[in-house]
């Protein structure tokens, strides 16, 4: 088993969020990247590509949800 904070599980909430978007199930992949996001803002260097990436997606599902002040 991996410790709660492990870079790993919150790996595996980003690969959800990805299948959730793909299914245009926006609010569960929010809420997945955002789980994503909390666990490598704990385990991973605030500047680390990861932190980037969720960022990047989270942007993407306001685009997709129409969002767009919330997406920037």
């Amino acid at each position: 088993y991996l410790p709660e904070h492990h870079p790993d599980v919150g790996q595996s909430h980003h690969n959800i969020g990805n299948i959730y978007r793909s299914l245009n199930q926006l609010d569960l992949a929010l809420e997945h990247y955002n789980l994503a996001l909390e666990n490598f803002k704990k385990s991973l260097f605030p500047n680390h590509p990861n932190i980037a990436m969720i960022f990047r997606n989270i942007g993407l599902v306001y685009q997709d949800k129409g969002d767009l002040q919330q997406a920037f």
